[in-house]
């Protein structure tokens, strides 16, 4: 699975106590999803990228994977995770990406390089969003989230203009696990109408603290909409920061 993200690392301690060897291994991990290399290489004319050879999701460092479903017999993305890639193109033709709906809403600066992943929410999903996996002989890791940045697609924030009502909201909702065991949750609010304020409405990158989800090695996420809402279930992510820890066992 290509591996197309970067990291910063700190505080690494090698030591030897009475003939053992002991192993720690702290550093934060920061996640712009900016790709250093040749952009054509990964995205098509849409600016957009997801993994269809192993059709499981993205990687980071062989720890940290952000998971979508892709269709077996047709290639095609089905949900979860994809990467958008959305500045003018060197054409500067931008019809497809003005009609793309994984657009966030965020103005065109070339040559900005602003790769971002888009979640969308569907029945076919994949049952794990985002996990964390490391343990390799007696080196055992963790994954304590800190925050993310998010922001709505143009596509949903005209469908909301468009349908919500008074009282109507739109939630993001992640839901931390470890060993299948409920480690918390954290919630915000992409979009809300009130008779107060009928457009609050998140329309620029936004911090979502994660540090209350504990440490992990799965998040759920969750888009939440009024019954019967045909607004698009999906929300664009980016600059997601954890801590990682790694030591050997007793």
């Amino acid at each position: 699975m290509r591996k197309i993200f970067a990291f910063i690392a700190t505080a690494v301690l090698v030591a030897s106590c009475l003939g053992k060897s002991v192993y720690n291994d702290s550093y934060t991990s920061y996640a712009t999803f900016e790709y250093a290399n040749d952009y054509k290489e990964m995205f098509g004319t849409d600016s957009l990228y997801f993994e269809t050879t192993d059709k499981v999701g993205f990687t980071w460092t062989n720890y940290l994977a952000f998971g979508h479903k892709v269709n077996e017999e047709s290639s095609e993305f089905e949900g979860g995770f994809l990467l958008s890639y959305l500045s003018v193109p060197e054409s500067g033709n931008t019809e497809l990406l003005d009609n793309n709906g994984y657009r966030a809403n965020q103005t065109y600066i070339p040559p900005l390089k602003n790769t971002y992943l888009v979640f969308t929410k569907t029945e076919s999903m994949p049952e794990k969003h985002f996990w964390f996996n490391y343990i390799q002989g007696e080196i055992k890791g963790t994954c304590a989230p800190q925050f993310m940045r998010v922001n709505n697609t143009v596509e949903v924030i005209n469908a909301i203009k468009d349908s919500f009502q008074d009282g109507d909201a739109m939630i993001l909702k992640a839901t931390g696990y470890l060993e299948d065991k409920k480690t918390g949750e954290s919630q915000m609010r992409l979009a809300e109408f009130s008779s107060a304020q009928k457009d609050s409405v998140v329309t620029n990158w936004t911090v979502f603290e994660l540090s209350q989800l504990g440490i992990v090695d799965k998040i759920d996420f969750d888009i939440i909409l009024p019954e019967g809402s045909d607004v698009p279930q999906s929300v664009c992510m980016d600059d997601f920061t954890a801590s990682l820890s790694f030591a050997s066992e007793d």
